[in-house]
């Protein structure tokens, strides 16, 4: 029964609030996205409150919401376990200049290099995809 319930509420092209918050949207795809809850998490205890959204499709993709959030958002941080070109900071990237949204944004990902070896927890934490990680660069992004 579970199983069915899950799969009813998810739907192919719609993104998936995991929290809401009004200063930072935090925006992820797989792995990512549970770090971006622990992400979150950490800045609330510094008072910066973090939308997270898991935008579990690329294509086709929730623009929609994306953009709902970036008009409210001082930072938007894009994370994934993906190349930093043609993927989900990319799509971001293209919305928010051609909507002439001016919030302060970063792509975290993969950048065009060969990659460390590791597990998947070293690989992605050596890319500043860490909780701690990403709270910093978002508490170095408001600060600028």
């Amino acid at each position: 029964m579970g199983k069915k319930r899950r799969l009813k509420d998810f739907k192919i092209g719609k993104a998936k609030y995991v929290t809401k918050g009004e200063d930072v949207l935090l925006i992820a795809a797989g792995e990512t996205v549970q770090r971006a809850y622990l992400a979150a998490q950490l800045l609330s205890e510094k008072n910066i409150h973090a939308t997270v959204i898991s935008m579990h499709t690329i294509k086709p993709f929730d623009a929609k919401t994306f953009l709902t959030e970036s008009k409210k958002s001082k930072v938007i941080i894009s994370i994934e376990e993906h190349s930093i070109y043609g993927g989900l900071g990319e799509q971001c990237a293209s919305l928010l200049a051609q909507h002439n949204i001016n919030a302060k944004f970063q792509i975290l990902g993969i950048p065009d290099e060969y990659m460390i070896n590791g597990t998947q927890s070293d690989v992605l934490d050596y890319y500043n995809m860490s909780p701690e990680k990403i709270s910093n660069t978002v508490i170095s992004l408001l600060a600028k």
